[in-house]
């Protein structure tokens, strides 16, 4: 019986090499596939600021470059303070969509492939983002108006649609142009009152000539009128130094 033995042991060992083969097989493939950095968990004390320096914040945490591409729009947008702790990186980069607004955007965030994600921003329904555009009102004061009257009817319009904090408006004296920062209806707005001033300034312009050229005719009238009194007053001054 114990001759066997080493036979026994022989023909274990033999059937043992294939599964310790696969586990050293799978130990090496393991070790040689790339760590996935959306999957990489984080603890951030983050303060507030845009994307790119969430992203900085989250290189210095962890010490990897996750694959996360910016839009442009998105990059500007400042995102709150917060705090996690051993939160992965591509959950914590989808959870900007629950920000909520910033600037009448909204972060968008989308992957399709494992190690990439794309966050770009959105508008969101019914909010337009804050700009700025100025509006040359030369004519319009040189036609008598007031700068004063024009921002008042610019107020009175945002008030009345329910404008909010944001706008603002400023006349820059030296270039008689009016500053206005707003959504794009808060400048529709005040475009559709600097046309409606003009119109008016137009028509009474026009008015104003049409007055000027009847007057005119008149006075045409009135010239020929007398040249012809002055013809007749010839012919008779003509007349009597003829008879005497």
């Amino acid at each position: 019986m114990y001759a066997r033995i080493p036979l026994i042991l022989a023909l274990m060992a033999l059937f043992a090499l294939p599964a310790l083969g696969q586990e050293i097989a799978v130990a090496a493939q393991q070790e040689d596939e790339p760590e996935i950095s959306l999957e990489i968990c984080v603890d951030l004390d983050f303060p507030g600021g845009t994307i790119t320096r969430l992203l900085d914040a989250i290189r210095g945490q962890s010490g990897v470059n996750p694959n996360v591409v910016v839009s442009p729009v998105a990059a500007t947008l400042a995102i709150p303070p917060f705090k996690v702790r051993q939160v992965e990186i591509g959950d914590l980069m989808r959870g900007l969509q629950w920000t909520g607004e910033i600037d009448g955007y909204q972060f968008d965030v989308n992957q399709e492939v494992v190690d990439l994600m794309v966050v770009g921003a959105r508008l969101v329904r019914g909010q337009d983002p804050i700009r700025s555009r100025a509006y040359n009102v030369k004519d319009l004061l040189n036609h008598g108006l007031l700068v004063d009257d024009i921002v008042t009817a610019i107020h009175t319009a945002w008030e009345m649609q329910g404008a909010r904090e944001t706008t603002d408006l400023k006349f820059h004296e030296e270039t008689d142009l009016l500053i206005a920062v707003g959504t794009h209806t808060d400048l529709e707005t005040i475009e559709i009152i600097l046309a409606t001033i003009g119109q008016k300034g137009d028509k009474e312009e026009r008015e104003s000539i049409a007055k000027l050229r009847a007057e005119m005719d008149q006075l045409k009238a009135m010239v020929v009128a007398l040249q012809d009194e002055c013809a007749l007053l010839r012919h008779e001054i003509k007349k009597q130094s003829g008879s005497k």
